[in-house]
């Protein structure tokens, strides 16, 4: 989705949610990628229908890493020197763009809860409109 800025409006910067939050995926994914690799002699050796469970899984793997990806990378926050834009994908078509200008905003915050958060320096930003 292609989002078109007012006249005198620029772009300052994209916020995405961190990377770390990828981490268990990531590690789920290989998880996923790998574990047919393993049972790759004994699937083969079942007869047919080994070879269709492993790259059935191979597929699933990889399709479950593109989602997770896909709507990672299409949930931002987009800061103008005019409004602040939040582009939430909740589903494949389904979009919601919700937008604010500065002078609607009455209190920025935010929090970071636990050890990792803490350690990784990341949180929950909150905005506040009046």
């Amino acid at each position: 989705m292609k989002l078109s800025l007012k006249e005198d409006e620029r772009m300052i910067t994209i916020i995405r949610a961190t990377k770390v939050v990828l981490t268990l995926p990531f590690l789920i994914s290989i998880i996923l990628v790998f574990l047919p690799v393993f049972l790759f002699i004994p699937l083969f050796a079942s007869g047919m229908a080994g070879p269709v469970l492993f790259w059935l899984s191979l597929a699933a793997a990889a399709l479950w890493t593109f989602q997770y990806l896909f709507f990672w990378w299409r949930n931002y926050t987009l800061v103008t020197n005019k409004r602040i834009i939040d582009v939430h994908q909740r589903k494949l078509f389904d979009i919601v763009v919700s937008e604010a200008p500065f002078y609607q905003i009455e209190d920025v915050s935010f929090r970071k809860k636990g050890l990792l958060q803490n350690i990784f320096n990341y949180g929950t930003v909150s905005v506040n409109l009046k």
